[in-house]
């Protein structure tokens, strides 16, 4: 089996494995009752009548994918399995008593568990297909379901196929099953990362140590809304988490928000930039959706300066303060920029520019010193994080945490250190709890496109302004591009399920190379139209010329066929009276025929009724006399219904109506008329 494909299973079993821990989470008071049900599930399959700590954890890691610290098994074997007398501990091992139950009550779970997120996987595999119009190698599905296991787990890091799974995510959006299974596995995962952190999940301690929560750019821009509804939602509810923390130490310790000198100077040059935009009149820079969001708020120069001030003013109502007064390099051991350390990191990540990565080192210094080093013990403990939405520095971050074990990195997203102290805040899933934004699976989808898009924006509008620059486009053309591109990029809240197409389409396209091929079809359009009106004006005074001189000829031209047509319509005229006239005498012969059918008709049925009457009620005690005597009476009841006027006048005027509809639809356009009109 290749290192890919068990990493494959790994994952899948991991994520069946969260999903189920939260699902029976639903009705237990706490996490313990759930774990002691997953260790006896482990101790039936594998028979451990006796075994020690070592042993179990081992196994519960092979059958589930939970990598939970010894610690943590222990005391939920004594705390919960031995107290209920399940088990019994004697020379450093646990024994089975005859109360344990034997069967294993998680397997039917635990499968149907896994077979709704095989479901899952193999509607994203069919999704792929779809909008790849191709079918996928093994090799190519292996990498997908890697790569959609990793995005819940394996912190979260980026992959090839992030965009096309958060695509995905949105795309089934509306369907309220799809999403639940989706959250029941981050937040069971949230779960499982609140084991690993914590020994004690029950009495869940308050904060104790000093912590420095230090803000990068865009976290400043979330916290005052310039970047999106959700984006200031998930701020929010990290702001309210760190407030109860703050609250629930007594003021013992203090957790405090800061951002660098440096973040400060990137704010302060996005809103010079601003006003430059104002003063030049210029279009922004479409992946800057803050800067947007900022000049859509403001008319004039003077607006974009107040609103830097009140920026500031919110910040420090937030209690988000600058770290000043500090000097970082006065104890070099802390200090981790080299000219070595810039060329390694290079050559790690080529794609990065080199002052941006000298920018991210300066940063990590920061954290480093505050931490004095230590980043190798638990969060609470390490005293400071940068909480950053940069991809350079989350993965520079990533980096140096893989160089030592369980070392906490120097900077995080959002969204790990909101699971962090929401768990430390021992606040859990029960019913009726309000998670925060960053748990939901499809706002986080929402969240990674319009990165992704912002970024694809981003290096589209840089291309673009070389392009102007080396005159391979023109002004005229980057404007139109630049309006185009501000439409692709969204704010988190804008990505739904119908964009989802348009959106894969943008992200596959050469955006520059179409713009640019797009206008020279243009522009060949426009010379040859230029040509067009040229010949077409040539024409017309050549026409003009020969006009003039047979004006003459074409008058009598004209007055001879005049002539003529008078003629040819006086003859269809003429024609088209004889054919109504012989019209109007066959529908005349045809009323009159009709009106005497009706008649006719009618007096048969006269004549028919008393016959009928008297062969029906006839026995053979009539006599010849009593038949006459019957007949004498109705004959001059039949005479007077002959002649019944009423009887006559309704005739009369069935016949006439129809008369007058087939007039009438004969005095409209007759065939013959057509051949007068195209006279015309």
């Amino acid at each position: 089996m290749n290192v890919l494909k068990k990493g494959i299973m790994e994952d899948q079993r991991l994520l069946a494995s969260a999903a189920l821990f939260r699902q029976l989470h639903e009705n237990k008071k706490d996490i313990y009752d759930v774990l002691a049900q997953f260790l006896c599930s482990t101790i039936v399959i594998h028979q451990l009548w006796e075994f020690d700590v070592t042993k179990c954890s081992q196994k519960l890691n092979s059958d589930y994918g939970f990598d939970i610290p010894e610690a943590v098994v222990k005391s939920c074997l004594k705390n919960r399995l031995k107290k209920k007398e399940l088990l019994e501990f004697n020379n450093s091992k646990y024994y089975v008593t005859e109360k344990f139950d034997r069967n294993n009550t998680l397997k039917a779970s635990y499968e149907q568990v896994k077979e709704e997120q095989d479901y899952i996987k193999n509607l994203l595999i069919q999704f792929v297909k779809s909008f790849s119009k191709v079918e996928l190698n093994s090799e190519q599905i292996e990498e997908l379901l890697s790569d959609f296991y990793s995005y819940f787990i394996h912190d979260r890091k980026q992959s090839e196929n992030s965009v096309v799974i958060s695509q995905f995510i949105i795309q089934n959006s509306e369907n309220s099953l799809f999403t639940d299974k989706l959250n029941k596995v981050e937040e069971g995962l949230i779960l499982y990362g609140g084991i690993c952190y914590n020994s004690d999940l029950v009495n869940a301690e308050p904060w104790r140590n000093d912590f420095q929560i230090v803000l990068d750019t865009e976290l400043l821009f979330d916290a005052v809304g310039l970047n999106g509804e959700i984006h200031y939602r998930m701020f929010e509810e990290f702001l309210l988490l760190v407030k109860g923390l703050r609250d629930r130490s007594g003021n013992k310790s203090k957790i405090e928000l800061k951002y660098f000198e440096e973040t400060k100077n990137e704010v302060e040059s996005y809103f010079y930039a601003a006003e430059k935009i104002f003063e030049r009149n210029q279009h922004p820079d479409p992946s800057k959706t803050g800067m947007i969001n900022l000049l859509q708020t403001c008319s004039t120069k003077s607006e974009v300066t107040i609103r830097k001030i009140e920026f500031f003013e919110k910040l420090g109502k937030m209690k988000i303060s600058l770290d000043a007064g500090t000097d970082y390099y006065d104890k070099p051991e802390y200090n981790i920029e080299s000219t070595s350390m810039l060329d390694k990191l290079k050559r790690e990540f080529p794609d990065y520019e080199l002052d941006k990565i000298a920018d991210a080192l300066k940063v990590f210094t920061k954290i480093n010193y505050k931490r004095k080093g230590r980043s190798n013990i638990k969060l609470e403990q390490t005293g400071a994080l940068l909480v950053t939405g940069k991809n350079i520095t989350k993965s520079l971050s990533h980096y140096f945490s893989t160089q030592g074990e369980r070392t906490i990195p120097f900077a995080v997203t959002l969204d790990y250190i909101t699971e962090r102290l929401w768990f430390k805040s021992h606040k859990g899933f029960a019913n009726g709890v309000k998670l925060p934004t960053t748990f939901d699976v499809v706002a986080r989808a929402q969240v990674i496109l319009s990165t992704q898009v912002a970024a694809k924006v981003a290096d589209v509008y840089k291309d673009m302004k070389d392009s102007v620059a080396s005159g391979a486009m023109s002004k005229e053309t980057a404007a139109n591009l630049v309006i185009e591109l501000r439409s692709k990029n969204l704010q988190p809240e804008g990505f739904v399920p119908d964009l989802v197409e348009d959106i894969m389409s943008f992200m596959d396209e050469d955006v520059i190379e179409n713009a640019l091929r797009t206008n020279s079809l243009l522009e060949i359009r426009a010379e040859q139209g230029i040509e067009s009106e040229k010949q077409v004006e040539a024409l017309q005074k050549k026409l003009e010329e020969v006009s003039a001189d047979k004006n003459e000829l074409v008058i009598k031209s004209n007055l001879e066929k005049a002539a003529t047509k008078a003629e040819a319509q006086a003859l269809v005229r003429n024609v088209i009276i004889q054919t109504r006239i012989r019209e109007g005498v066959n529908l005349k012969r045809n009323a009159r025929l009709k009106y005497k059918l009706i008649r006719s008709v009618y007096f048969i049925l006269l004549a028919i009724i008393p016959v009928s009457f008297i062969a029906y009620y006839h026995v053979p005690s009539d006599t010849v006399v009593s038949v006459a005597s019957l007949l004498s009476g109705v004959i001059p009841l039949l005479c007077v219904a002959a002649v019944f006027k009423p009887i006559k006048k309704l005739t009369s005027r069935i016949v006439i109506s129809g008369f007058k509809r087939k007039i009438k639809r004969r005095n409209g356009i007759h065939p013959v008329d057509n051949l007068l009109l195209t006279m015309r």
